[in-house]
């Protein structure tokens, strides 16, 4: 099984800019991200993240897993809450099957699936834009995590598309 981070920052390392999405990733870094999606068997989102999610981002062919503490919250119908620990679920889901996962964030989330070195690869597209508001990719406390560049590629003027593996140190 392969577990990927996406997620668009601004030039600065943010991931919510202050503003909508729309109005700070661009036309080229979105597309690239809606492609990767129809990639994976499972997203896992947080909370925060599934309630600013657009219609264009729930494919009927992903499970998506919202981690949460109120598991007894109604989601749409291919939308599952869970409270389980980051290597938990992965163990679970390999064990169901599945392949490909994608982590789409929060920072809470991100952080926590690195934490816990349950990642194989981030896809990080890095948006030409600076913001003095919004959130950090990682969460304050956590640790450094090594990678290792695979590719990088222009998808626009302003952005790039840094493929990293995750090594936790191994390479």
């Amino acid at each position: 099984m392969n577990v990927s981070i996406y997620i668009a920052t601004t030039a600065n390392g943010l991931i919510n800019a202050g503003v909508p999405h729309d109005q700070w990733i661009s036309d080229a870094s979105w597309q690239s991200y809606l492609e990767r999606l129809k990639t994976f068997d499972v997203a896992v989102i947080g909370s925060k993240t599934y309630a600013v999610m657009s219609d264009e981002e729930f494919l009927p062919n992903v499970t998506y897993i919202v981690l949460t503490h109120d598991t007894a919250k109604t989601y749409r119908s291919n939308v599952t809450p869970s409270a389980e620990q980051p290597r938990e679920l992965i163990a679970r889901l390999k064990q169901a099957g599945h392949q490909q996962v994608g982590i789409l964030g929060g920072a809470e989330v991100i952080s926590s699936f690195l934490e816990a070195q349950a990642v194989d690869e981030l896809f990080l597209d890095l948006e030409g834009v600076l913001s003095g508001k919004g959130k950090n990719l990682l969460t304050a406390d956590s640790g450094v995590f090594d990678l290792t560049l695979l590719d990088m590629k222009q998808l626009d003027p302003r952005t790039i598309q840094l493929h990293y593996k995750v090594t936790f140190g191994q390479e």
